[in-house]
């Protein structure tokens, strides 16, 4: 994860502090929209084109395949831990988020680790992922 992008101005450093805050807000606001199935909401912290495989691409297919991967759950919480942020240039980050889930799984819950390792574009000023590895 590349840090190099230093600011120099005033309004570099006001970009650099936007642009971590509305960063930091897109884990926060993928687990909520997660937990509460906001699956429209969830797909709008995408980039527009987002690759959803091979061969698919946008939102309509991201919404696809988040609903039926959500569908083997019951309740979910996603809680969001660290989150290191590298600025590689004013459209471009990556970041690394830690979370702790709990699934309901059939009369069960089940808890994990979780790290993500995201890769950040903002287009026509706003932030979104344009990909989530999760480890």
């Amino acid at each position: 994860m590349s840090t190099s992008r230093t600011p120099t101005t005033p309004e570099e450093r006001l970009d650099r502090l936007e642009s971590l805050e509305q960063i930091r807000q897109l884990p926060h606001r993928y687990a909520l929209a997660v937990d509460t199935r906001a699956l429209d909401s969830l797909v709008q912290l995408f980039v527009d084109d987002v690759q959803v495989s091979r061969d698919l691409r946008g939102r309509e297919p991201l919404k696809t395949w988040f609903a039926e991967a959500l569908s083997r759950f019951g309740d979910t919480i996603h809680f969001v831990g660290n989150h290191v942020i590298g600025l590689n240039s004013p459209t471009q980050a990556s970041g690394v988020v830690t979370c702790r889930d709990e699934l309901e799984v059939g009369a069960e819950w089940r808890v994990g680790f979780i790290q993500y390792w995201d890769k950040y574009l903002r287009r026509n000023g706003r932030w979104y992922f344009e990909r989530r590895k999760l480890h």
